[in-house]
C-alpha cells in the first residue's frame, strides 16, 4: 500500500508543479529544488537498504548558512576560514544548536538553465527543477566520499539548503547528515518543510508483531551460518564439562582463557569448528530505541547474534593457544590415524595435531578491540562447522586487594624461678679516726663502712677492731679507752642487724706510726730516731698541743667486717654478677667436656633465673643485658637462644649495654637457624621469632617468590606441637600465617601477569583469612565486604558471592551482590534472579538501583535482554544512571 501510495506521488508531481517545474531564476523557488534533491538522495538510501532520512530544523538552518556562504566566496568548500565557531561542519550545527550530533557534510553546486554532463557521461537539462535535482544527486553520487555520506546508515537527520547565484548562473548546494547520539524518534518542522508528507512512525514497545524465527540464508560476516543447528550437538553434549573460561581485555586485545584445555580439544574437532568475539553495541538497547525489538537479534529470535563478530579463529589457528603442552608417549600417527571409530578418517589429520599433545591450560588472542564502536559488551562465541552455536556472556569485575596485616606479638620464653646460690660472703676495712677522749660515736663516723655496701642488704657476722691509741697517754688507760671505742662502734652497727656480732677487739699504742709521721716532718724528724722511753720522756717535759699533727693520725680504729649477702631482691645484681663471673673462670680454664657442659648448664640456669627475675620486676633489664655468656661459637644451643630472645624482649637494655647483640642478632639469628634447622634443639619460641622476623622483613621488602613464603609456613609446622597445647602461641600463629597469606595475595601473586592464573592458590589465601576472622569472631561486614572484593581481584567469583551473601545488607552492598551474581537473562534457571532485581527497585535508594547497571563494576546492559528489566530500567534511571547521562550528553564536565 505504502508503495502504491508513493508512486502515486511521484506520478501526482510533475502535474502539480507541471506549470512551474521550468526553472526561473528571478522566481526561484527555493524550497521546492530542496525537497526534490533530498527525496532524491532518499531514493538512493533505500537502495542500500538504507532508511529515509528525516528533515531537522538545525542542520537546515546549519546547512543554509553555509550555502550561502559558498555563494558569498564563489567556491566550494567544507571550511568557513573567516569564523572560528562555524569553522568545520560539526561546528556549524553545534552552532545552531545541535547537541549530541555527529555530523557530516555534502557539498557541490550546479549551473542552471543549461546542459550538464556527468563523469560518466549522462546528460542532464537543468532548465528544470527536476533536472537541477538530478543532476545533484547524480553528481554526489559519483563522488566517494559524498556517496558515503549518503548510504551511511546510521545517519538519521538531515537538513539541505541551497542558494542561487544568479550572476554566475550557479546553484550551491549543502546537505548535511547526523546522527543524534540515542535519540530515535524526530519531528519535522513543517514550516521548514512544506513539501515533505513525513510522518513518524508508530512506536514499537515490544515483541509484539514482531517475527520470532531465524532469517532463512540470512548472510553472516566471515560466511558463519545458523542453517545447520543440528551441527552443533558436540557443543551442546559438552556443556555440562565446562570448565572456568574468560574472556579478558588486555593490551586493547581480547585474550580467551580456558583452564582445562582437553575441553577446547574436544570442541573444536572439525577444522571449521573454533570461537569468534561478538561485539554488541548499547545502542540497541537504549530506552525508546525500536531497534530493540525490530532489529533482526537474538531478542527477537531472527539471529544467533545480538551484535557483530570479529573474524572468527579455527582449529588451525588456535594450536598454538594451548599452554605448556608435552608430547604424549601414548599416542603415535600410525595408530591413531587408523584406528576404529566413528570419526572418519580424513577428520583424523587435522585431529591429531591436538590430541598428540597435553597441556596445562588454554589461552589465546581472538583479536583486536574494535576502534570507533561506541559503549559495548563482548561475548564468545562458539562455531561448530560455521555455525553460530552457542554464546558466552562475560562482565568485568572490580576487585581491590587485601592488605590489613594482624600484629603478631612477641612470644618470651618461660623462665624457672630456682637457682642455688654458693654462700657469698663479703669482707669491708674501713678505718674511724678517734679524737682525743672520744669514746662515743655517729652513723657519720662509721659512713665508709656503709658505703662498702652500696645498695646491698647484708647481714655482718663478725667485726675485728685493731684499736691505737696515741703515744702521750698511760698505757693502761689507754687500753681500756681503746676497748670502750671498739664496743662503742660495734653497738652502733649492731643497732642496725637483728644477728648478733660476734667482736674480737685488739688493742695498741701506734709508736709505729709515730715515728713515721715524725720522721716525715723537718720539726720533729728529731724524735723518730728516739727509743719510746725517750719519747715518752720529752712528751711529758713539753707542751703534746704542739706535737698535736703527729699524735692526731695515731688515734684511729682499723675495722673489718666479715658480713654474709643474703638472697634478696636487693642483692640480685650483686649476686648475679659475681656468680656469672665464678661460672664464666671456671668455664674458661675447664678442659674436661663434661665439666664444661655443665658449667654451660649452670650458665643456663642462671641466664634464665635473671629473665625470671626481670621479667617480675625483681631485677632491671639492663642486668640482664650486662649478662655475659661464652662466645656463640662454645656456647650451648640453648644458650644462644635465650641471648638472642632475651635481647629481643627487652631491645632498649640491650642496644644500650650489650655490643655483640646490638651488632650481629639479625646475623646470629640467621646463622644460627642455618646451622641448626635439621637438630631438635630449636625452641618453639626461637623458631617463631625467626618465623616473625622474616614475615617482618618480607613486609618491608617483598618476596617475589611463593617458595620463599612457603618456606615459612612449612616451618611453621614446627610449632604444631605449641600450637595444640598454648593459646599464646596459637592466636600468634594464626597472625603471622595470616600475614603471609595476605602477602601472598598482594606481593607474590600480583607478579603474574594474569592474576586469574593466580587464581587457584589465591582462593586458598583468602579462604585462611576468612577462617581466622571467623575463628576469633572478627568476621564484620566491612572485613566480609574486603575479602569478597579481594576473591574478585583474583576471578574467584563464587567464593566472593559465598562470602558476600550473609553481609548483603546495606543498598551498596546489595548491588555488589547482585552484580557478582549476575548471569545472562537467556539461562531460565535465573528467572528468580531477574524477579528480585526488579523488586529491588522498589525498595533500594533510586540512584542505588539505577547505578548497579552499566559501566566497569556493574551489571552490564545485556542483562537488558530481559525486557521487562529493560522496561523498568528505563522508566526509573534516565535521569539517574550516570553511564545515560554520560552517553546523552548530560553527565557532569
Amino acid at each position: 500500500m505504502k508503495f502504491r501510495l508513493f508512486v502515486l506521488f511521484i506520478a501526482l508531481l510533475p502535474q502539480l508543479h507541471a506549470q512551474g517545474d521550468r526553472f526561473d531564476a528571478y522566481n526561484f523557488n527555493q524550497k521546492y529544488l530542496e525537497h526534490l534533491v533530498k527525496t532524491g538522495v532518499d531514493d538512493v538510501r533505500k537502495k542500500h537498504d538504507c532508511d529515509v532520512l528525516v528533515n531537522d530544523s538545525i542542520l537546515y538552518v546549519a546547512s543554509d548558512h553555509h550555502a550561502r556562504y559558498m555563494n558569498r566566496k564563489k567556491r566550494l568548500t567544507h571550511t568557513e576560514v573567516d569564523s572560528v565557531s562555524t569553522r568545520t561542519p560539526q561546528l556549524r550545527a553545534e552552532y545552531f544548536g545541535a547537541k549530541n550530533y555527529s555530523v557530516g557534510e555534502n557539498v557541490l553546486y550546479v549551473p542552471f538553465n543549461s546542459e550538464v554532463e556527468s563523469k560518466k557521461g549522462k546528460k542532464f537539462d537543468t532548465h528544470t527543477y527536476q533536472g537541477i535535482a538530478a543532476a545533484m544527486v547524480d553528481s554526489w553520487v559519483n563522488s566517494p566520499g559524498h556517496f558515503k555520506n549518503m548510504i551511511t546508515p546510521d545517519y538519521q537527520i538531515t537538513g539541505l539548503s541551497v542558494s542561487i547565484d544568479i550572476e554566475s548562473g550557479r546553484i550551491y548546494a549543502c546537505q548535511k547528515f547526523a546522527k543524534v547520539a540515542h535519540q530515535f524518534r524526530f519531528e519535522e518542522n513543517k514550516d521548514f518543510f512544506n513539501y515533505s508528507d513525513y510522518v513518524p512512525p508508530p512506536v514499537v514497545s515490544s515483541f509484539e508483531g514482531i517475527p520470532n524465527q531465524l532469517i532463512e540464508n540470512h548472510k553472516y560476516p566471515y560466511k558463519l551460518k545458523h542453517n545447520k543447528l543440528e551441527k552443533c550437538q558436540p557443543c551442546e553434549a559438552l556443556e555440562a564439562e565446562k570448565p572456568h573460561i574468560t574472556l579478558r581485555v588486555e593490551r586493547n586485545r581480547f585474550i580467551l582463557k580456558v583452564e582445562n584445555s582437553a575441553y577446547v580439544q574436544q570442541l573444536i574437532r572439525d577444522r571449521t569448528d573454533g570461537f569468534a568475539v561478538e561485539i554488541v553495541s548499547f545502542d540497541d538497547y537504549m530506552c525508546g530505541n525500536p531497534a530493540y525489538y525490530t532489529k533482526p537479534s537474538r531478542r527477537n529470535g531472527q539471529l544467533r547474534l545480538n551484535g557483530f563478530t570479529l573474524e572468527p579463529l579455527y582449529r588451525k589457528d588456535l594450536f598454538k593457544g594451548y599452554k605448556k603442552r608435552k608430547k604424549k608417549k601414548d599416542v603415535s600417527f600410525l595408530p591413531y590415524i587408523f584406528r576404529k571409530d566413528s570419526t572418519s578418517f580424513f577428520r583424523r589429520f587435522g585431529q591429531y595435531k591436538a590430541d598428540r599433545y597435553s597441556s596445562e591450560y588454554f589461552e589465546i588472542s581472538l583479536g583486536k578491540v574494535p576502534k570507533n564502536v561506541n559503549y559495548w559488551n563482548h561475548n564468545l562465541v562458539y562455531i561448530q562447522n560455521k555455525q553460530i552455536c552457542d554464546i558466552d556472556y562475560f562482565t568485568s569485575f572490580c576487585g581491590e586487594l587485601y592488605s590489613d596485616y594482624q600484629e603478631s606479638e612477641f612470644i618470651p620464653l618461660k623462665s624457672e624461678r630456682a637457682y642455688v646460690f654458693f654462700p657469698k660472703e663479703k669482707i669491708a676495712n674501713f678505718t674511724v679516726p678517734f679524737e682525743q677522749g672520744q669514746v662515743e660515736f655517729t652513723d657519720e663516723d662509721i659512713q665508709p663502712l656503709l658505703a662498702s655496701f652500696g645498695e646491698l642488704k647484708y647481714n655482718i657476722d663478725s667485726i675485728e677492731i685493731h684499736a691505737y691509741a696515741s703515744v702521750e697517754g698511760d698505757s693502761i688507760i689507754n687500753q681500756r679507752l681503746q676497748r670502750l671505742r671498739a664496743e662503742n662502734i660495734t653497738r652502733l652497727i649492731q643497732s642496725r642487724q637483728e644477728n648478733t656480732i660476734k667482736l674480737s677487739v685488739l688493742t695498741s699504742t701506734d709508736w709505729y706510726g709515730f715515728t713515721t709521721n715524725a720522721s716525715k716532718s723537718a720539726k720533729w724528724k728529731f724524735l723518730a730516731n728516739k727509743t719510746s722511753k725517750e719519747i715518752q720522756q720529752y712528751l711529758q717535759s713539753h707542751d703534746t698541743k704542739e706535737l698535736e699533727s703527729l699524735l692526731a693520725p695515731t688515734r684511729r680504729g682499723d675495722v673489718r667486717l666479715y658480713a654474709t649477702i643474703p638472697l634478696d631482691q636487693k642483692n640480685y645484681p650483686f649476686l648475679i654478677r659475681n656468680e656469672n663471673q665464678r661460672l664464666l673462670d671456671a668455664f674458661k680454664y675447664e678442659k674436661r667436656p663434661e665439666k664444661r657442659d655443665s658449667l654451660l648448664r649452670y650458665i643456663e640456669a642462671l641466664y634464665e633465673f635473671s629473665h625470671y627475675l626481670v621479667k617480675n620486676d625483681s631485677l632491671s633489664p639492663d642486668e640482664l643485658a650486662k649478662y655475659t655468656i661464652p662466645t656463640l661459637a662454645e656456647s650451648s644451643p640453648k644458650l644462644t637462644q635465650q641471648h638472642l630472645l632475651y635481647g629481643y624482649e627487652f631491645e632498649d637494655a640491650f642496644k644500650q649495654h650489650n655490643d655483640r647483640w646490638k651488632r650481629y642478632h639479625a646475623s646470629d639469628m640467621d646463622k644460627f637457624y642455618k646451622q641448626n634447622r635439621q637438630s631438635n634443639e630449636m625452641l618453639p619460641a626461637f623458631l617463631y621469632q625467626y618465623v616473625r622476623l622474616q614475615v617482618d622483613d618480607y613486609k618491608r621488602q617483598p618476596p617475589f617468590e611463593q617458595d620463599q613464603v612457603q618456606q615459612l609456613l612449612d616451618l611453621m609446622q614446627k610449632l604444631q606441637s605449641s600450637y595444640q597445647v598454648d593459646s599464646v602461641f596459637r592466636k600468634n600463629i594464626d597472625r603471622l600465617n595470616f600475614d603471609l597469606n595476605v602477602m601472598l595475595l598482594n606481593e607474590v601473586f600480583t607478579l603474574n601477569k594474569d592474576l586469574m592464573g593466580s587464581g587457584h592458590d589465591a582462593s586458598k589465601s583468602i579462604a585462611q583469612l576468612f577462617a581466622y576472622y571467623t575463628k576469633y569472631n572478627q568476621l564484620t561486614d566491612s572485613v566480609a565486604i574486603a575479602l569478597t572484593k579481594c576473591a574478585v581481584k583474583y576471578g574467584d567469583i563464587n567464593s566472593a558471592v559465598g562470602m558476600l551473601e550473609p553481609h548483603a545488607k546495606t543498598d551498596e552492598t546489595i548491588a555488589y551482590f547482585m552484580h557478582l551474581s549476575w548471569n545472562h537473562p537467556s539461562d531460565a534457571q535465573w528467572a528468580r534472579y531477574y524477579d528480585y532485581l526488579i523488586e529491588l527497585n522498589q525498595t533500594m535508594n533510586p540512584d542505588t538501583w539505577c547505578n548497579m547497571f552499566m559501566g566497569d563494576c556493574h551489571i552490564p546492559f545485556q542483562a537488558f535482554d530481559h525486557e521487562k528489566l529493560r522496561e523498568v530500567f528505563c522508566q526509573s534511571c534516565m535521569d539517574k544512571n550516570k553511564v545515560i547521562l554520560e552517553l546523552t550528553g548530560r553527565g557532569a564536565n
